[in-house]
C-alpha cells in the first residue's frame, strides 16, 4: 500500500513538472513570435519608439536589457507587438511631398 501511494505521488509530481515545462515553452514561443526587429534611426529615442509601437519603456527594456544604458544609431531592438497591431515601417518616398507641391502650385496658379 505504501509503495502504491509513493508511486502515485511520484507520477503526480512528474506530471505537474511536465505540464509546467510545456506551458513555459509555449509562452516563450508565443512571446518570440510577437517580436519585431527595429533598427534605431538617427535621433530616435526610447519614447519615440514606444509611441510608434504603442508600448512602454519597460516593454523595450524587458527584451533589450542593453537599452537601459541607452540606445544608439543602428542598434537593433526586439520590440514586442500585439498581433492585432499592424506596424509597418515608414515608406521613404517623396510622393506626399510631390502631391502637396502640386496642390500648392494648383491653388497659386488659379489665383493668378
Amino acid at each position: 500500500m505504501m509503495k502504491r501511494t509513493l508511486l502515485t505521488g511520484l507520477l503526480l509530481i512528474i506530471t505537474m513538472f511536465t505540464a509546467v515545462a510545456q506551458s513555459d515553452k509555449d509562452n516563450a514561443q508565443e512571446e518570440s513570435q510577437n517580436l519585431v526587429a527595429h533598427r534605431v534611426e538617427q535621433g530616435e529615442t526610447v519614447m519615440l519608439i514606444c509611441k510608434k509601437y504603442l508600448i512602454t519603456p519597460p516593454d523595450i527594456y524587458k527584451h533589450n536589457p542593453d537599452a537601459i544604458e541607452g540606445i544608439s544609431y543602428n542598434m537593433v531592438l526586439q520590440i514586442p507587438v500585439d498581433k492585432k497591431l499592424d506596424v509597418k515601417p515608414k515608406a521613404k518616398n517623396s510622393s506626399v511631398a510631390a502631391n502637396s507641391k502640386q496642390l500648392t502650385q494648383g491653388v497659386l496658379g488659379k489665383n493668378r
